[in-house]
């Protein structure tokens, strides 16, 4: 299977945990635990409430995304919490450029964005590390 997509992630500092958890049921690595750290992103310039990912995956992950179903518990890594990984998953939206704005409450995916900046930008984050 071959990485055939690029991931936008965002996920609110109040989900950190659930949507590592997340990346860990769905990536290739025991370190994809923390995937998701500080939060470096703003709604209102201000205040750090979100953290951003930017991967390339493969069509598997989408799917689970798009279904909202998780791999079985016995396929998931070892020391997988699939109940935290699932409240993230629930929260998802998958969010293609030029739909309305998604809820920021939870997590947000963007599929093979066109500019992963410019994306941020036209969900209304601002990066805190390049504010004055």
């Amino acid at each position: 299977m071959s990485w055939t997509n690029t991931l936008l992630l965002i996920a609110p500092s109040g989900m950190t945990a659930d949507a590592n958890q997340l990346a860990l049921a769905t990536g290739t690595d025991p370190s994809d635990v923390q995937t998701f750290g500080h939060a470096w992103y703003s709604l209102d310039g201000v205040t750090a409430s979100h953290s951003i990912c930017c991967t390339r995956s493969k069509a598997v992950v989408v799917q689970v995304g798009e279904t909202k179903t998780l791999p079985p518990a016995s396929m998931l890594p070892e020391g997988t919490d699939a109940d935290a990984a699932q409240r993230a998953l629930d929260s998802l939206t998958i969010w293609r450029e030029g739909d309305a704005l998604p809820d920021m409450s939870g997590m947000v995916a963007v599929i093979d964005p066109s500019d992963a900046w410019g994306v941020l930008t036209s969900l209304g984050l601002a990066s805190l590390e390049d504010m004055p």
